[in-house]
């Protein structure tokens, strides 16, 4: 059982546009201006049901460990996921079906295709999952040791991983109860934003879009905006390899270095698939462009669609009906990893134990995370129509990461190879232990948005272009807080061109991490049975300076390039603990 309602007490938000000097030009506006003015520029409010989920998951598989020889070891298995569609327990649920026939006729036009269809008893024949069966998810995994010679060892491995969806935490939205839920708009403007129609002493004057619980069938959120799911989404999976020597050295240490790959296949992310033809935005201002609009009368007054005018562009989307249509955490990303990963250990012995590992890696997708725990570093597509023209850095590449952790336990004291006493020396000298993680890193990627969005591409996003300049600045970290960014670098993109940065910028990473993280304990021997600890814990311990990306990424804003935060400073923290 479910509820988490979204915006149930309505979300606006606000820009510059309503106070710009000229509409559709940047430069003379502020966003807090706006609010001043009660003028938002877009926003909703909802109300949602309370769902009763059903996913099951079922998995298969067989596994074998082949000692071919001594010198040669096989694993081998095959595994097989079935992950059914997800039910609610009324059928209160649902998919757009792209070839569904609409029956809405409007004078002038084509036929249209494309609505929600309501699962099981709501909608006669219809299943009751959100979604068709993926039932050819088998994965292979196979792996290889060698032992060349008794202090050498190859291992090599390959297999591929299915991500069930079970776990997608399940709301109205992506658990496909369309229709139960509504949502009214907040319609900031009929005219292409060059007059506002509303504001926030009366934000929804055309009164609330009441739920329609799947009554409407294919007319459901006609006139507005769906997020919907699609039958035709697969399990996502990760294919998986590695190459690995290790060679174990004298005095209980080990060296080891391998070469690891993964492919996320299939990954899921939200896409915009009403969105206007990319040769249309050659028709420029044309497109913002009020003219009569065909539906008035027809769909509800209290949507986007249903006034007596509507721009020019509107009409000309894939569906002119609807002002947007999402597909939810539709399976269509991709993602790539590469990393050669080494590592120095010594086992504990003599009181000392250490591992010293070192990745060079790179990692690229086209979406790093539809969940947007990535804030603003996760952004959208910029061209729904070319998604493969997204594809850069990932939000999670971090290239270079040295990773030292360690623990000595001083020799010093009774039973160790000094001071080897009891009494008051003991209790001063022996029992001192230090240990730490060290860890280096380079920082991570960073994108540059365009200051507007001029293309109107009904749900496509616009960049800077690159001038071919680095957009890396000289200097030291410290020394570039104030431009970390090369201005020169960039320019902004026409009206109507998406721009031609990447997602991510490859050439300019955020500031470098350095943290040591250091722990001096002391125990003190009571008793045979009582033992006392202190605990004394440095993170940060030589208050190195870690500063946070710009906040300024941005183009044309202020702060552009201007680092305002760090991570944390040095932090000191004592304990007390008795064992017993």
């Amino acid at each position: 059982s479910n509820f988490r309602p979204s915006n149930p007490a309505g979300n606006y938000s606000f820009t510059d546009s309503w106070t710009r000097r000229v509409f559709n030009k940047t430069g003379g506006g502020d966003a807090i201006a706006s609010m001043l003015l009660g003028l938002a520029s877009g926003g909703q409010i909802r109300s949602e049901p309370l769902l009763a989920l059903q996913v099951k998951y079922a998995a298969l598989y067989l596994q074998d460990d082949w000692r071919v020889s001594n010198r040669l070891t096989l694993n081998l298995g095959l595994r097989w996921d079935t992950d059914f569609p997800q039910t609610e327990r009324f059928d209160r649920a649902s998919w757009y079906d792209l070839n569904a026939k609409f029956p809405l006729q409007v004078p002038g036009m084509d036929p249209f295709y494309g609505g929600i269809v309501f699962a099981g008893s709501r909608t006669p024949g219809a299943p009751r999952g959100v979604r068709d069966v993926d039932r050819n998810n088998f994965a292979p995994r196979v792996g290889l040791a060698y032992k060349l010679t008794p202090a050498l060892v190859v291992r090599t491995g390959f297999g591929i991983f299915y991500a069930p969806t079970t776990g997608i935490g399940p709301n109205a939205t992506n658990a496909g109860a369309l229709g139960f839920n509504a949502i009214t708009p907040y319609n900031s403007s009929i005219d292409g934003g060059r007059s506002p129609y509303t504001n926030l002493a009366n934000p929804f004057p055309d009164g609330f879009i009441p739920p329609e619980n799947g009554q409407n069938g294919l007319l459901t959120f006609v006139g507005q905006g769906i997020n919907g799911n699609f039958r035709y989404d697969r399990v996502p999976y990760s294919a998986q390899w590695n190459f690995n020597i290790q060679y174990q050295l004298p005095e209980s240490m080990l060296f080891d270095v391998a070469y690891a790959g993964n492919s996320g296949v299939k990954l899921q992310t939200n896409g915009q698939t009403n969105q206007l033809a990319d040769s249309y935005l050659s028709l420029g201002d044309q497109l913002n462009k009020a003219v009569d609009n065909p539906f008035f009368g027809i769909l509800p007054a209290a949507t986007n669609l249903g006034k007596k005018t509507v721009t020019y562009g509107q009409l000309l989307l894939p569906r002119p009906w609807l002002t947007g249509l999402t597909q939810q955490w539709g399976t269509m990303a991709h993602s790539s990893y590469h990393a050669l990963q080494t590592k120095f250990r010594k086992r504990y012995a003599g009181g000392l134990q250490f591992l010293v590992a070192y990745t060079w890696s790179k990692t690229i997708d086209d979406v790093s995370s539809v969940a947007g725990f990535l804030g603003d570093q996760n952004p959208g597509y910029t061209n729904n129509n070319r998604r493969d023209l997204d594809r850069s850095l990932s939000a999670i590449h971090v290239p270079h990461v040295l990773a030292i952790n360690y623990q000595w336990e001083l020799p010093l004291g009774r039973g160790k190879q000094w001071l080897n006493q009891g009494g008051w020396l003991n209790h001063v000298a022996g029992g001192w232990v230090v240990n730490g993680i060290t860890s280096i890193q380079s920082g991570t990627p960073i994108s540059i948005a365009s200051r507007n969005n001029t293309t109107n591409s009904y749900g496509g996003g616009q960049r800077p272009n690159s001038t071919g300049i680095s957009s890396k600045t000289e200097g030291s970290t410290g020394g570039r807080i104030y431009g970390w960014f090369n201005p020169a670098a960039f320019a902004d993109a026409p009206l109507y061109k998406f721009g031609n940065v990447g997602r991510f910028l490859p050439d300019n990473l955020g500031p470098p991490l350095h943290s040591w993280d250091i722990s001096i304990l002391k125990d003190f021997n009571l008793t045979e049975r009582f033992r006392l600890q202190f605990r004394s814990e440095f993170f940060n311990a030589f208050n190195q300076t870690n500063f946070a990306n710009p906040a300024g990424t941005t183009l044309g804003q202020p702060n552009f390039g201007i680092i305002t935060g760090a991570e944390r400073a040095r932090i000191i923290q004592f304990g007390l603990k008795l064992y017993y």
